[in-house]
Formats: C-alpha cells, structure tokens, sequence
C-alpha cells in the first residue's frame, strides 16, 4: 500500500492537500469491502486502524401534511417570523433546504408567505396576517371553552 499527496484545491495562495491510501483489490476482497461502504479511522498506538463501519441510517422524509403541520406550528408561536435555518432547528425537520413544490403549495394555499427583510435580504417565512388573526381567535375561543367549561353566549359576549 502507498500513501497518495494530492492538492484538493488553491486558495489565497495556499495549497490544501489531501492524503489516500490505495487499498489493493485483493485486500479489499479479503475484508469483504464493496464499493460504497462506509468506513471509520482511529489511530491506535500501534497505527492506523480502518473498519467497515455501519451504514448510517437515512432520516425519514415527512410527508407534506406532516412539513406544512411543523412548519405551522411553529410559525404560529412566531409571529415575527423567522428564517428556514432558524425553522428548520425549531420544527426538527433534517431537510437541509426545503422542498419547492411543497412552499409553492403552502403559499398557493396562503399558509405561508415569504417575504425577504429589505436590511438584512434574509428571507423570512411568516404565517399570513388574515390566517395568524383567525387562528387567534379559534385559540382563545377553544382555550376559553375548556379551561372554564363556559362559552362566549354563556358569558353575554
């Protein structure tokens, strides 16, 4: 085996360089290694030990009811808005950018709105005025009528 030097790339006048290792095909049969497998390194005191490592599981995507329901959720205690970074930690969702179609279909049935901050260009997502004042409502109606057992007739509203 052989240790490979190879520049990954040049910046600012600076070489990054990255190390291989070329394992031959009759070691990799050996182990019983296939292409694609996943493969740790620790360094032992007696040198470098490589492993076959378990294949890292896959999240499982949400469907779109179950996006639009975190997305809204959250959205609802926030109505300042907030950023898909900041949405994305908040919800638990793993998607690193969300699906388009999906934030299409959430704005077509005014659920969502996004709306880029002129002093920051950072694009906000929000729950729309009309859907944040119904839902307000809705809220403290149910919350009213659970918590006292009463309703607004009840109490001459």
């Amino acid at each position: 085996m052989k240790l490979q030097r190879s520049i990954s790339r040049r910046l600012g006048g600076k070489e990054y360089a990255k190390h291989q290792i070329v394992v031959p095909n009759s070691t990799v049969e050996q182990l019983g290694w296939r292409h694609g497998d996943y493969l740790e390194v620790r360094v032992t005191p007696r040198g470098l030990l490589i492993y076959r490592a378990e294949r890292r599981q896959r999240f499982e995507r949400p469907s779109y009811q179950q996006f639009k329901e975190a997305v809204t959720d959250v959205l609802m205690t926030l109505p300042q808005g907030c950023t898909w970074s900041e949405l994305r930690s908040k919800t638990g969702l793993n998607q690193l950018t969300p699906s388009p179609l999906w934030v299409k279909r959430m704005e077509g049935e005014r659920s969502l709105e996004r709306i880029r901050d002129p002093a920051t260009s950072r694009v906000v997502w929000k729950i729309p005025e009309e859907r944040l004042i119904l839902a307000s409502r809705s809220t403290l109606n149910g919350w009213t009528e659970r918590s006292t057992g009463t309703t607004d007739v009840q109490l001459g509203v």
